[in-house]
């Protein structure tokens, strides 16, 4: 193995990810529950959504990794991974992106029904 590996490709202690992790919990815990007065930027609604759901499935992780079920933990991570991507892209200009989102949501429904 090289003295230097690249970033990323060496896992990180267990203790660290814990941090981290117990970190987010807590943040989320700070801010949550919050209120949204009447005509609040819809925007804002969802990605306090987004966060509270993305910090429920950090919580799904644990509870599953310790109880050895490593495989099902790895299912969540993905699906952790993909809700944190879509955050962040519809974060960084939600005002062009959130009604693009949501009009492929609403499409997306319909084709449901």
């Amino acid at each position: 193995m090289p003295d230097n590996p690249p970033r990323g490709s060496v896992r990180p202690p267990s203790a660290a990810v814990d941090a981290a992790a117990q970190s987010l919990l807590t943040l989320v815990e700070e801010q949550l529950p919050t209120q949204f007065p009447p005509g609040e930027d819809e925007w804002h609604v969802y990605a306090a959504a987004f966060v509270c759901r993305m910090s429920e499935l950090v919580r799904s992780i644990f509870v599953l990794m310790e109880d050895g079920r490593t495989i099902d933990g790895g299912l969540m991570l993905r699906v952790l991974y993909e809700h944190v991507v879509k955050f962040c892209w519809i974060a960084a200009d939600s005002a062009a992106r959130y009604p693009v989102w949501r009009s492929d949501g609403l499409v997306q429904r319909r084709k449901l029904h």
